[in-house]
């Protein structure tokens, strides 16, 4: 605002000057909005398994310090006789585990913290993206509907706030690119050991992400090699992938063979049409059918239709990132084939060339209606299109709810020692694990003498049998269970009138009994949907 012999006169310069960083920040609102959903809520969502995983190991950081197991060990609260038992395994580099821990260490544990932790890390992912391709194409106002696209993503929104690896292996990675490719263009010291470093943090928290490595390899200005005055960098580079490959051997010392971590060679499922027919439900999920379908638009442009330099880093770079993931798509069937989030490294790829023919499209109606600045309003036409599915499929997965794990959970916590250990009926149950605070063994209720030698040996004194683990009434180890174990808790389903068991929290000590249980008064907890709310009933002694 200006003011000149007493008149008041507005001035947009500042805003004309900035818009682009006015966009993005409204961007990232946009992509905070989505992802702060839930932010607080229980652990009994979508993969509540992993989110417990990293949650307990995060929280044993915090509680133990990082070198109770060795150098940054990772701890969880559940195991497995493979490894004895111990919750310490064999896994990626915890930097996710670390970084929750550390804040818990000093704020306290909290979901909040956890999950707005990788919330900060996927709208860094979005500023890097943006950042990236703005550094390989020299057009922002194209690198901002890429910038939108994944703000919008389904599978980032979902998986953007759950505490896993992945949020920090993509933020690491694409750290270590836009390091790169200002490396490439100017050769500075600095940027090379960055790239170096973060690119090689990222393939070691998620050794999946390598596919970031492919286009760097196929791009790699390799004749600084021969050059004295780059010698200091690549040695440094060097030193780098040593301490990485020596924290991979290290750590695949702790239980198991790293080759249990790094399967993604196992193409086999590839030429199945299971695999296919799993990869079409998980696309319909992460990307929406509508986005899978503008993502194949835009290869078709990015080959076919548009004319790009194909002298340029840019066009390298892609080229080498789009055919790498062919690759790295089939080595990584099997891992692909068990759940959704390991496509995460495939979230630029989509964004990218979804962008391009929304980008491309758009200009070319502009140019045919002859209005040059019309092609912003077929881009937010296509976007908000783009939005709605893109809403539905993120519902699905919020929806995806194992209510009463929390209220399991709460009781045995409130009502057992720290160090009674507890057995579970596994799948995805797991979120009862981290509101209880106590360890778990066995994935699943092993055999009657499992039981008793857990029960002897490690103290294990609670048995949760959710849904899915009722089954075990009609096996032989109930006969032991019932005759031992008292009913603490247990959540009902009604229907018609019909009370259904939902699932029973047991006791070391008395007998199975129903009856006493359901005498007394019932409470109720309400979860939260999309389309609304739901009760669950449960009675407690």
């Amino acid at each position: 605002m200006e003011e000149k012999g007493g008149d008041v006169k507005l001035s947009f310069g500042g805003i004309k000057k900035n818009w682009t960083l006015i966009v993005l920040i409204l961007i990232l609102f946009i992509g905070f909005y989505f992802r702060v959903y839930h932010v607080d809520y229980p652990v009994v969502g979508y993969h509540n398994w992993k989110e417990t995983h990293y949650l307990t190991e995060a929280r044993n950081f915090a509680e133990d310090g990082f070198f109770e197991n060795g150098i940054f060990t990772p701890y969880r609260d559940y195991s497995e006789k493979s490894d004895n038992f111990s919750g310490t395994h064999t896994d990626s580099f915890p930097s996710t585990s670390i970084i929750v821990g550390f804040l818990f260490s000093i704020f306290g544990s909290s979901l909040f913290l956890a999950r707005l932790t990788n919330i900060l890390l996927t709208l860094g992912s979005i500023v890097l993206v943006y950042s990236i391709f703005s550094l390989l194409f020299k057009r922002k106002n194209f690198a901002l509907i890429t910038a939108v696209i994944f703000a919008i993503n389904p599978l980032s929104i979902f998986f953007g706030r759950q505490v896993q690896l992945i949020n920090a292996a993509l933020f690491f990675c694409l750290l270590g690119v836009y390091f790169y490719i200002k490396w490439h263009k100017n050769g500075t010291a600095k940027n090379a050991f960055w790239f170096s470093f973060f690119l090689l943090l990222g393939i070691l928290t998620k050794y999946s992400f390598i596919l970031f490595a492919i286009p760097i390899l196929f791009t790699y200005p390799y004749r600084r090699i021969k050059e004295k005055k780059y010698f200091k960098q690549h040695a440094t580079m060097a030193v780098l992938v040593i301490l990485s490959f020596s924290w991979i051997k290290y750590i695949s010392s702790i239980s198991h063979s790293i080759a249990q971590q790094a399967s993604f060679l196992d193409i086999g499922p590839a030429f199945t049409s299971a695999f296919w027919q799993t990869m079409i439900a998980y696309m319909k999920d992460n990307y929406t059918v509508l986005g899978v379908f503008l993502f194949l638009l835009g290869i078709f442009f990015w080959f076919f239709v548009v004319k790009v330099n194909k002298k340029s880093l840019g066009y390298k770079f892609m080229n080498a990132y789009f055919f790498g993931a062919v690759v790295w798509f089939f080595l990584m069937s099997g891992k692909l084939a068990g759940h959704n989030y390991h496509q995460y490294p495939l979230i630029p790829l989509f964004v990218f060339f979804t962008a391009f023919f929304v980008y491309s499209i758009s200009n070319i109606v502009a140019k045919m209606v002859g209005v040059r600045k019309a092609k912003w309003f077929f881009v937010l036409i296509i976007l908000v299109i783009l939005l709605i599915p893109s809403m539905q499929s993120k519902d699905r997965m919020f929806d995806t709810q194992f209510i009463g794990l929390d209220i399991a959970g709460d009781y045995v916590r409130e009502h057992s020692s720290p160090d009674e250990k507890m057995i579970h009926s596994g799948h995805q149950d797991y979120g009862f694990i981290w509101h209880a605070d106590r360890e778990a063994v066995y994935d699943g209720v092993p055999s009657t003498e499992d039981i008793i030698e857990a029960e002897e040996e490690l103290n294990v004194r609670w048995i949760f049998l959710y849904q899915w683990g009722l089954n075990v009434m009609n096996e032989p180890q109930w006969e032991y269970i019932s005759q031992h174990y008292s009913l603490k808790q247990m959540a009902v389903t009604q229907s018609g009138g019909t009370a259904t068991p939902f699932y029973f929290l047991l006791e070391k000590g008395g007998s199975f009994d129903l009856e006493a249980l359901t005498a007394t008064p019932p409470k109720t907890r309400t979860y939260e949907y999309s389309a609304g709310t739901r009760e669950l009933l449960y009675f407690e002694i």
